[in-house]
């Protein structure tokens, strides 16, 4: 596959040379005909990764949109939905394309990255960002009600980018596009990308991960209005219930929007990051016991939540993008 008029006289290194690669390399991702988000060739074999989240179910009709307008169709592989990863496999014979190399090393803090996509539908362009702290974040994933590990990066990114690559001057991939912070629907200037070791090893594995979930959402108690904080007893700490997925786990249980999680296996919990990070460390089929206080009861209650997989999870209507 070859594109006339994109040689150039861009050295190796170089921005532009960065941008000539990711417009050879990263197709759009169309799924049942619409445009969803990006997508990039990331090994020999024509393997390509973009994000989890564009799909509503594991047989959505997927096609792959090169820069010469030719259409390929593709299946999903795999899901990673801890790190809102997907992995394709074309069905037709792999474009002899140039695969975009992983890091070696995570980007430090302050490390200027650029991000390829199509924003609101406009393909090809490069967009700059600097990764904006040291340790790996919890995202809230609306699809699966449940949390994605992934690296904050300054940039102020749009629909359209998800799944495409994060890369550094070398042009090697340090992340995947995969949410942004919003306000009203609109961003703020705070992004999230999948780090590029979660990518590697989805590459590995090439199969789902096992991602343990208790379908449920959280905000830190301080981020509650007045009224509710009013019926918090005096010195309590937890983190309250903002949203449970219908029929998962947390909801099987018995716990409710508005519920205040005060310990989990017995480990108290202050910021969203505790509760996520306690999940990861069991494996779908095993039992969380969750002290909660519910509002207006006055007493604390116990509940026992058995945590599922979170690949096996897919939204009931089509995703945004």
């Amino acid at each position: 596959m070859a594109w006339p008029g994109l040689r150039g006289s861009a050295t190796a290194g170089s921005l532009s040379a960065v941008s000539r690669r990711c417009l050879l390399a990263c197709p759009e991702v169309l799924v049942s005909g619409r445009h969803m988000g990006m997508a990039w060739v990331a090994a020999d074999d024509g393997s390509v990764i973009t994000a989890a989240h564009l799909f509503e179910g594991p047989q959505a009709r997927i096609e792959l949109l090169f820069a010469d307008n030719q259409r390929v169709t593709a299946r999903l592989l795999a899901v990673d939905r801890g790190h809102d990863l997907a992995l394709l496999a074309m069905n037709a014979p792999a474009p002899r394309i140039r695969p975009l190399r992983l890091a070696r090393r995570p980007p430090s803090v302050g490390a200027e990255v650029f991000q390829f996509g199509a924003p609101f539908f406009r393909s090809g362009m490069l967009q700059h960002g600097v990764v904006a702290a040291e340790h790996i974040r919890f995202e809230f994933q609306d699809s699966i009600t449940d949390y994605a590990e992934t690296v904050p990066v300054a940039a102020m990114m749009q629909g359209g980018t998800s799944g495409g690559p994060w890369l550094n001057r070398r042009g090697e991939v340090v992340g995947m596009q995969s949410s942004t912070v919003s306000l009203d629907g609109k961003p703020v200037g705070v992004a999230f990308m999948a780090p590029a070791a979660a990518v590697r090893r989805l590459l590995t594995i090439r199969t789902n991960a096992a991602t343990p979930t208790p379908g449920l959402g959280v905000d830190e108690l301080w981020q509650q209005p007045a009224e509710y904080l009013t019926g918090v007893p005096s010195g309590a700490e937890g983190l309250v219930v903002a949203v449970v997925r219908a029929g998962g786990p947390a909801g099987r249980a018995g716990i409710r929007p508005g519920d205040l999680l005060l310990e989990a296996n017995q480990q108290p919990l202050f910021r969203i990051a505790d509760l996520p990070r306690l999940v990861r460390r069991h494996r779908p089929g095993e039992a969380i016991e969750f002290r909660v206080r519910r509002p207006n009861v006055g007493e604390e209650l116990n509940f026992r939540v058995v945590l599922e997989r979170a690949e096996d999870v897919w939204p009931s209507v089509p995703p945004g993008n």
